[in-house]
C-alpha cells in the first residue's frame, strides 16, 4: 500500500548550473528545491553498518553487514542536504574469535549488494558534474 508513496528525484542541469531535487510524499504532495553550483562547497558521502550485533560475545560479533551509504550536499552555507541513503546488504564480516572456516555457511550463501560500487558511482558522476569534491558527512 505504500509502495511508491515517497520519491525523491535530482536532476543535475551543467548548462544552467543548478540541481533540481523533487520530493514527492503521499502521492499528492510536491516539493522542488533548487540549488546552484555556487552553493554547494561539497558532495558528502558516508557509510554505516547498520547490521544489529546484539550483545558483544564470540559469535555475535561475526555478522553479514546491512550497509548504508549516504549520498548529500554540503553547502556554501554550512548545512548538509541528504539526497540519497543507499541500503543493502553487505559482506560477511567476522571479529570473533573463531576463524573464518567456522562460517563457511555463512561465507558460502553471502549474496552482498552492489550498492558500495552503485554508491561511488553517483558521487564521482556529481563531483565531476558540478565541480566540486567529496568530504565525508557530519550527520551520519
Amino acid at each position: 500500500m505504500l509502495l511508491g508513496s515517497y520519491l525523491r528525484t535530482v536532476a543535475v542541469d551543467r548548462d544552467r548550473k543548478v540541481v533540481t531535487i523533487t520530493s514527492r510524499v503521499a502521492w499528492f504532495h510536491f516539493q522542488v528545491r533548487t540549488i546552484r553550483f555556487d552553493q554547494i562547497a561539497a558532495i558528502t558521502y558516508g557509510y554505516d553498518d547498520l547490521a544489529d550485533t546484539g550483545t558483544e560475545g564470540l559469535l555475535d560479533s561475526s555478522h553479514n553487514r546491512w550497509d548504508q551509504f549516504v549520498v548529500g550536499l554540503w553547502l556554501a552555507d554550512g548545512s548538509e542536504l541528504t539526497l540519497f541513503n543507499i541500503c543493502g546488504d553487505g559482506e560477511f564480516r567476522n571479529e570473533s574469535g573463531l576463524p573464518d572456516w567456522a562460517f563457511w555457511h555463512l561465507r558460502f550463501f553471502n549474496l552482498s549488494g552492489s550498492q558500495e560500487d552503485d554508491s561511488r558511482r553517483l558521487v564521482d558522476a556529481l563531483c565531476e558534474l558540478i565541480g566540486v569534491k567529496v568530504v565525508r558527512p557530519q550527520t551520519l
